[in-house]
């Protein structure tokens, strides 16, 4: 269920991106509005720290169904992330060994 939902129902639409430093993105085709935001910067030991922030939500629900609604999505959209991420990080360091 999970996989058929986000990956045919949900498309991200980048609304900021500044190279080096963050990425705004905003979901479509929810009922509702929801905005990843990903920041990084380079520590002092050369590694990459990254921040990621969701917002949004069923703030127009029955309060017991907008918090179970927004607890469920907040899971989903955190693992899918991760995975993503996971799979960019492999694509860039893929291709940093081709120029490198």
């Amino acid at each position: 269920f999970r996989r058929v939902l986000f990956r045919s129902w949900v498309t991200f639409q980048v609304r900021e991106y500044i190279p080096g430093h963050a990425l705004v993105s905003v979901a479509e085709g929810l009922p509702f509005e929801w905005v990843n935001e990903m920041e990084w910067a380079e520590s002092a030991d050369g590694r990459t720290l990254m921040v990621l922030r969701n917002s949004g939500g069923f703030s127009e629900s029955p309060k017991i169904v907008a918090w179970l609604a927004d607890l469920l999505f907040r899971i989903a959209f955190g693992r899918a992330t991760i995975r993503n991420l996971a799979r960019l990080r492999r694509l860039i360091e893929r291709k940093s060994g081709q120029l490198g």
